[in-house]
């Protein structure tokens, strides 16, 4: 009776402080990762998986052995089968939970459902019991039928297995072959499970070129119960399977040229190189100390986003004899010819330590603005990365680099020193990516010829480019601009270009005033076009539920009928609302109407509207694609050709 409530109040405990749960998640989610068999569908998985990792090992090592010890162990030290459930592991959440569910209930997942039947009807309030009961009873059997569906993971095994995977595979999907000469000893046999769980961890994160965590993992393997081991033994990297592990590890920090992330452990490693008689680990380590570097490959965004993270060299700003902020040596190093495809896209200097880390929706760009404080640290920490993982728009390369320019810009802006060495890092960057960064260079360009005591100017002119740059994700055909001086920055909204034109001083006046080229009356007639524009879109759209059938139909002339009245409709509209035309779509009315003429042998008509079509004011074209525009003006040149041989 003592070891029966010495169990149950060890059980209790578990399920008061989240430690149960994380038990069957780990055990669910390694033993689904372990029974992939190629590489590419697990690292799409690694995520999931690193997660439910740090939930384990956030508890204390004692506590995790117990619970293995209790859930996974029998008491001969043998791994038991996958645990199906237990009543007692409930007993704290519901008084009744060992009344209605017995051992024999936990065999399949029918019995369960049966037991649930059973118990439901006593647990109704039409059947004599209360809604309270009720809930406490549906909660209960959630978790136990997520328990006892684990069959599945069984069979996911037996199905690698059969593939050709010949491994003795546990309830974790871990290789348990360690632990069979332990039989005897269940706390021993646990220990040794933890071990290999933790083995896999650094796997992980080391295939994910996350080294930095790696060797912060390494440095802590006190924190599992490694003093179990047999104090003779002179090789616990090489015993428990971590050589080559670490020895990855090593040479993709130098690959990296990042020799300083592990410069902690590569005296532990030689050393044990050293004793054992491994040529091939000991060539290995010699090679990459020696400077000969690998370069790396990187198949996957997050062990590309990962290399970059590390192999960055960030832009601290630090205060010289003269009090005057200049960038450090390490900005201006040349680039190895190892680092050189993933230099320059570091993230924005991380929050200070114990600080909150910083919005998602923020990202890619800085999270404050003003020159980096001392406070602030060069290291890139994981939490400021793992952020990138859950924002949407542009790729996970794109916000690196769109990250690294703006702090740059950053810099530029709110620094006194001489922009150059700057601007040579941003005129890099867009060498390496010169489809998106041409006209981060133009800001950078502009920024520069402000004047020095124009910080306030500098640093409002940075926050409506960001703001402008974020709204461009979403849709818009305005553009934004902002001046400075005797010149304009126009910023387009929709398409993200940027340029710098030329304007009256007057209206520079105005945009350095208010951050608009526009009055507000202008803007209030546009904001009444945008209103006529959508009150006619609302009528078009109601009046053309039965032309939309007849277009349908395939009927060339009721399309021509169709779109020539849409058409000459916008064109007698396009006086009032000219500031938004491009609202109409009017290129895909063209495009339908004269294919359905060309198609009826009205080629000369077909001509005409085209000609009509590309006389029409560049406004019309702000919602009509290049590739659209240009399958337009090869229609017509063929007309014409046809037409006038």
């Amino acid at each position: 009776m003592a070891n029966l409530l010495s169990f149950e109040r060890t059980n209790i405990n578990l399920v008061d402080d989240g430690l149960l749960c994380a038990f069957y998640d780990l055990k669910a989610e390694l033993a689904y990762f372990c029974s992939i068999p190629t590489v590419r569908p697990r690292r799409d998985r690694h995520a999931d998986t690193l997660a439910v990792l740090d939930r384990w090992f956030a508890f204390e090592p004692k506590r995790r052995l117990e619970t293995i010890t209790d859930l996974a162990i029998g008491r001969n030290g043998a791994v038991k089968a996958p645990l199906l459930g237990s009543s007692l592991l409930l007993a704290s959440e519901w008084a009744r939970c060992a009344e209605f569910f017995s051992a024999d209930d936990f065999q399949s997942t029918e019995a369960l459902r049966a037991a649930y039947r059973r118990a439901a009807k006593a647990c109704h309030p039409d059947g004599g019991g209360s809604h309270e009961e009720m809930i406490a009873l549906n909660d209960t059997f959630a978790l136990l039928y997520e328990a006892v569906s684990s069959e599945w993971v069984q069979r996911e095994l037996q199905a690698a297995d059969r593939r050709g995977r010949e491994r003795d595979m546990g309830p974790f999907g871990i290789d348990l072959s360690v632990i069979k000469p332990t039989k005897a000893k269940p706390f021993r046999a646990a220990a040794l499970l933890d071990e290999a769980i933790a083995k896999l961890w650094l796997e992980i994160l080391v295939d994910e070129w996350n080294l930095d965590a790696a060797v912060r993992m390494v440095g802590g393997f006190a924190r599992f119960p490694l003093l179990l081991t047999p104090r003779a033994s002179p090789l616990p990297m090489e015993r428990w399977g971590l050589l080559s592990i670490v020895q990855k590890l090593v040479e993709r920090c130098h690959a990296l040229n990042r020799p300083d992330l592990c410069a902690d452990i590569v005296p532990r490693l030689a050393a044990e190189i050293a004793n054992s008689e491994m040529d091939y680990y000991n060539g290995r380590l010699k090679e990459t100390l020696s400077g000969v570097k690998r370069a790396p490959v990187l198949n996957h965004p997050r062990q590309r986003s990962n290399a970059e993270r590390l192999s960055s060299r960030p832009l601290p700003a630090v205060r010289t004899r003269s009090g005057k902020t200049a960038l450090t040596e390490a900005a201006n190093a040349p680039v190895t010819a190892s680092t050189e495809i993933v230099s320059f896209t570091a993230l924005p200097f991380d929050p200070p330590p114990g600080a909150r880390p910083p919005d998602p929706s923020r990202i890619p760009f800085p999270r404050a603005y003003g020159p980096p404080s001392e406070s602030y640290t060069p290291a890139q920490s994981w939490e400021y990365h793992q952020a990138f993982y859950g924002s949407g728009g542009r790729d996970l390369i794109d916000k690196h680099k769109w990250a690294r320019a703006w702090s740059i810009m950053l810099t530029l802006v709110t620094s006194d020193v001489p922009p150059a060495p700057v601007l040579v890092q941003l005129k890099r960057l867009g060498d390496m990516f010169p489809d998106h960064m041409a006209h981060l260079a133009q800001i950078g360009e502009f920024l520069q010829r402000m004047e020095p005591g124009q910080l306030r100017e500098r640093l409002s002119l940075l926050r409506k480019l960001d703001a402008a740059v974020r709204r461009g994700s979403f849709p818009g055909w305005d553009p934004i601009r902002y001046a400075n001086g005797t010149e304009c920055l126009v910023v387009g909204v929709g398409s993200g270009y940027v340029d710098v034109v030329r304007a009256d001083p007057e209206r520079l006046k105005l945009a350095i005033r208010t951050g608009s080229l526009l009055t507000a009356e202008e803007n209030r007639r546009r904001s009444g076009a945008w209103t006529r524009m959508h009150r006619f879109l609302d009528d078009q759209r109601r009046k053309g539920a039965d032309a939309f059938e007849e277009m349908n139909r395939g009927d060339d002339e009721a399309v021509v009928r169709i779109k020539s009245a849409y058409i000459d409709a916008c064109l007698a509209l396009a006086p009032e609302v000219m500031e938004v035309a491009g609202g109409f779509q009017i290129c895909w009315s063209y495009d339908r109407m004269t294919a359905a003429l060309v198609r009826l042998g009205c080629w000369t008509e077909a001509r005409a509207r085209l000609r009509q079509l590309f006389a029409l004011p560049e406004c019309f074209f702000e919602r009509c694609s290049p590739s659209d525009r240009q399958t337009l003006r090869k229609r017509l040149d063929r007309l014409e050709r046809q037409l006038d041989p």
